[in-house]
Formats: C-alpha cells, structure tokens, sequence
C-alpha cells in the first residue's frame, strides 16, 4: 500500500492505495487470499500453505508469470517514473494524478530486458543515474 499526502491551498487531502499487482488482481478475480503472505510460513501449516501455492500454480489456478510480489517495500523515483518494488517481484510504475490520487500503471520489464524479479532496495549511482 502507498500513502500519499497531498496539500493545496491550505488543505491537506490523504490517499492510500494498493500498488495493482497480478497477485492482488487474481486474489480480487478469486474473492480471497490465495498467494502465501511472509505470515503463513510457519510450522506445519506454513509446509502446508507453500505447497498449495506450488500445485495451483503447477494447475494453472494461479498466474506465477506476472511474478507473486505486493509491491510494498520500497519507493524509488527514477528516469520520470516512481517505481513500487518488492524482492518478490519486477518493479511497478505508479502516476500520482493532479488530485493527488495513486494510480498503477502496470509492471516494467524495460522492454523484455529484466526477466526476473527485481530488488527492493535499489541505489542510484549518482554519477552514471544508473539503478543498481
């Protein structure tokens, strides 16, 4: 989730949002949580709760191919995008609208070029505005 504060005029206005993932899109489509979240990985329900997220990939009940992340560690702004990262997953572009509202634009993959996920705690080398 992201929150955003905007003031104008002497008003304050506040947004939170979830960063649209494919994880978040088919647990909407499903009606309920579906991918295992960093909670559920205890004890023998935890052993549990990882092979069921194996086998309805495997079966196609889930899309793994859009990657399993939430997008909620980390913010970068980079080359006139602010990007929402998690390790589990490629980076997501976010717009923040005239009104202040959040808005996700969809995942980067940099035209093909990352083909897996990304880290979530990126650094600008100040000399070359490389992300590394």
């Amino acid at each position: 989730m992201i929150h955003g504060l905007r003031i104008k005029d002497g008003i304050a206005t506040y947004v939170s949002r979830y960063v649209r993932t494919s994880c978040i899109k088919q647990e909407e489509y499903f009606g309920g949580a579906k991918f295992m979240k960093i909670g559920d990985l205890k004890g023998l329900f935890g052993l549990f709760t990882v092979n069921m997220q194996l086998l309805r990939a495997k079966l196609k009940v889930l899309d793994v191919s859009y990657g399993n992340g939430t997008a909620n560690t980390a913010l970068v702004y980079h080359h006139g995008k602010l990007l929402a990262l998690s390790e589990a997953d490629k980076p997501y572009a976010v717009k923040v609208l005239e009104d202040g509202d959040l808005q996700t634009l969809g995942m980067l993959d940099y035209d093909k070029r990352l083909s897996r996920s990304f880290t979530a705690h990126p650094k600008v080398d100040p000399f070359t505005v490389r992300l590394e």
